[in-house]
């Protein structure tokens, strides 16, 4: 909701997230990757951090 409202009034925005590490399973990892669908919709910048690494 944030990065939305800053968007909407031309403010550049930059999403910064992590993804769950691989033993936290596949649902978890379904839900992040949905909510990175949909931050990418409203953020000017998305940098994915995998947790894995």
């Amino acid at each position: 909701i944030i990065a939305q409202a800053a968007r909407e009034l031309g403010v550049l925005t930059v999403g910064v997230v992590t993804k769950p590490f691989q033993f936290e399973g596949a649902k978890r990892m379904r839900q992040a990757e949905e909510g990175v669908e949909s931050l990418q919709k409203v953020v000017d910048t998305l940098i994915i951090i995998p947790n894995q690494n």
